[in-house]
């Protein structure tokens, strides 16, 4: 048995991933950034993560209008 997918459903389905794992990049961001002192490994993961969000963000604004990509960015950043 064979299912067949659209090429809108695969966009859809691989933003909404982009956006969840983007939340949950933002989130961890926030926690590392909101501890007083970070132990070497956490503050290399902390930069590590900023890099990667701005990726994320590339992403988010490719798959998504850019001015719903903004607007979701700063959202979450809040």
């Amino acid at each position: 048995m064979m299912i067949e997918i659209s090429n809108e459903t695969v966009d859809s389905l691989f933003r909404d991933m982009l956006i969840k794992d983007y939340g949950y990049m933002i989130e961890d961001i926030k926690r590392l950034e909101a501890r007083e002192e970070l132990p070497k490994h956490l503050k290399e993961d902390l930069e590590y993560n900023k890099e990667l969000a701005g990726a994320f963000e590339a992403l988010l604004r490719y798959y998504l209008p850019i001015s719903e990509a903004n607007e979701l960015i700063e959202e979450m950043k809040q």
